[in-house]
């Protein structure tokens, strides 16, 4: 169950070289009562090709090492749980997941995993085939998850398909659920990069919220931050839509760049200019202790310069 669950909610699981050789101690002692499960373990261990870790830990018993593999993961991870029946792990590292605990938590993982008609949907979609997608519509599993790691909610929105948006939302789609590709963005996020306002005021009016960052390869990042780097067609009606929604304009992703330190990086004149008239702050600083003003003077962006000057920066 447990491989099932991390295969398919596209979880790694690590086990810790101590688990090994006390599984290979079970196995090699013919009279020992687990003798015959370490045997199976191992096999299934060896089957999935599941990475092993290990700790530089001196000293300490095989509890402290795997609590100590777990603490030294989490700076590769967003989360690293420790599975154990054992409740000392509890009382060391509070991310200590029983089994049946383990499943309940990630018990959702069956709505992820498409079924013959979901995944004839996401077809329909890619062949830009909407017809014989809608007669379908209702029949999917309105939250599993493509290949490519897509529901059917983003998928709609990157074919840019309001009606069928509009639909997929009532058959009481996720709103929120990210997608599982290097991104992780939110349904909001990918409806910024379609630059497509009435979309966006849709996804809005249905709950989503503005202020959910991403969890993937720019950690951190918003959809107000996204409109300011990549100042599509519609970036300042967008802007005006977030802001307008509660948005703080010196929100930051995972690097520390506001909105104004994207702009002034890409050399986004207008975007600039709108956020300085907003009163953006121009004095914060990225995490490598950088401006807005520094990074328009790094990539030559004299314009963009001049602007921060006039306004103290």
């Amino acid at each position: 169950m447990i491989l099932d669950i991390t295969k398919n909610q596209k979880l790694i699981l690590l086990v810790p070289q101590v688990v090994i050789k006390e599984l290979d101690r079970f196995k090699d002692n013919k009279t020992h009562k687990e003798n015959r499960n370490a045997h199976k373990i191992i096999q299934n261990i060896n089957d999935s090709k599941l990475k092993t870790i290990q700790t530089s830990i001196e000293g300490g018993n095989n509890d402290d090492y795997i609590i100590q593999c777990a603490k030294e993961q989490q700076k590769n991870y967003d989360e690293v749980f420790i599975i154990s029946e054992d409740k000392t792990f509890k009382l060391k590292y509070k991310n200590t997941l029983k089994i049946n605990e383990f499943i309940e938590k990630f018990k959702t993982y069956q709505e992820n995993i498409p079924d013959k008609i979901t995944q004839e949907f996401f077809q329909l979609l890619y062949q830009k085939n909407f017809k014989e997608a809608y007669k379908i519509l209702p029949k999917i599993k309105i939250n599993a998850y493509n290949s490519e790691g897509f529901t059917p909610l983003i998928l709609a929105i990157s074919a840019n398909k309001i009606p069928i948006i509009k639909d997929i939302i009532n058959l009481k789609a996720d709103i929120h659920k990210f997608d599982m590709s290097h991104l992780k963005m939110a349904p909001l996020a990918h409806a910024i990069q379609k630059d497509n306002i009435e979309l966006i005021n849709f996804l809005i009016e249905n709950g989503a919220k503005p202020y959910i960052c991403s969890k993937g390869k720019n950690k951190g990042n918003t959809p107000f931050l996204m409109a300011c780097w990549d100042n599509r067609k519609n970036a300042i009606e967008i802007l005006e839509i977030l802001i307008k929604h509660g948005i703080s304009i010196n929100q930051i992703d995972g690097n520390g760049y506001t909105g104004l330190i994207k702009a002034s990086i890409k050399g986004h004149v207008k975007i600039v200019k709108w956020l300085l008239e907003h009163r953006a702050d121009t004095k914060i600083r990225d995490f490598n202790s950088k401006s807005a003003l520094d990074h328009a003077i790094e990539n030559n962006h004299k314009e963009i310069e001049k602007l921060l000057k006039e306004h103290d920066a």
